[in-house]
């Protein structure tokens, strides 16, 4: 999966042969740059270089692929309103796709970011208007897991985007939150000590008032991006759990495994090598909260403000 944006202006198109997942981001991208927020299957195939007209085409066999392959796309899209339980903010039609005017202003920038931080360029583009979007997804994941455990839920970020750089600090932070009853921090035999955040980006749990051992505790990786399939295993949470903790916590963490991409191809070996529950871009946006912290929302705005602008320059 491999369509990635790296260069102004509007004129870029995914290369080579697209999946039907790039091909969908595609779409998507080039309606929210569209003075109207349409675009049509027409615009499509002439951003493609693909004819309009099949007479104008020698190799029928040629176009009935590329109008299946695009058929796909916007089925995809069709997929993706229905598993992001509608907090997606397009609409599609055998015309083409639209940004549905009836969606909430947040749903619309959320999905734009998660869209954004997948296909453009995080090397050269990841900050914007002084926003890391690495640090921002990161605490949007953060929020999205306190909402998908439900309403006594607590989550805070360790990961790049957490306040303190320190790992012993952070750590201690966790701890100190979760409550479960004489836990310590331990650095590993043979630790150098020069950890960030031992591939845990997110920690969620679930207190309780007594001072009795055993809470929920879930840890969570977020990847951006395009190549986050190389780390999905990476994540071992009995590792995390005896590595660090002192005695460890008796509740082995659940792990999820949080990207921002939107895909379908491959789910089943995906979610089996992430050691636990796989939240894809639809999965993301099935549990954001009814409302994030105005801070964070200002960020994700402000981030997309600035790509939106690099791109239609």
């Amino acid at each position: 999966m491999g369509f990635k944006i790296n260069n102004r202006g509007s004129g870029f198109v995914p290369d080579g042969e697209p999946t039907t997942s790039e091909l969908a981001d595609f779409i998507e991208i080039k309606a929210i740059l569209s003075d109207d927020g349409n675009y049509s299957i027409t615009d499509v195939k002439t951003s493609l270089g693909i004819a309009c007209d099949e007479s104008l085409n020698t190799e029928d066999s040629l176009v009935d692929a590329d109008e299946v392959k695009i058929e796909e796309a916007l089925s995809e899209i069709d997929e993706r309103r229905t598993t992001a339980t509608e907090n997606y903010p397009f609409l599609s039609s055998q015309f083409g796709i639209t940004l549905d005017n009836q969606c909430d202003d947040v749903i619309k920038d959320v999905y734009m970011f998660l869209l954004f931080v997948t296909r453009v360029n995080m090397n050269t583009m990841k900050t914007q208007n002084g926003i890391d979007a690495t640090k921002t997804f990161e605490q949007l994941c953060s929020a999205i897991m306190e909402n998908y455990w439900g309403n006594s839920a607590k989550a805070f970020v360790i990961g790049t985007g957490s306040e303190t750089s320190d790992f012993e600090t952070k750590i201690n932070n966790a701890i100190n939150a979760i409550g479960e009853p004489r836990v310590q921090f331990r650095w590993p035999d043979g630790s150098l000590k020069k950890e960030k955040d031992a591939k845990v980006d997110v920690i969620a749990y679930i207190p309780f008032a007594d001072d009795r051992r055993g809470r929920f505790i879930a840890i969570g990786q977020c990847k951006t991006g395009t190549s986050w399939q190389s780390s999905i295993s990476q994540l071992v949470p009995q590792s995390f759990n005896t590595k660090y903790f002192s005695p460890p916590f008796t509740f082995t963490p659940v792990v999820l495994f949080l990207v921002s991409e939107a895909f379908y191809e491959n789910w089943e070996t995906y979610q089996r090598d992430s050691h636990g529950l796989l939240l894809d871009r639809c999965r993301l946006m099935q549990y954001l909260p009814e409302s994030l912290s105005d801070g964070l929302l200002n960020n994700i705005r402000e981030w997309n403000r600035g790509i939106i602008e690099l791109l239609s320059s």
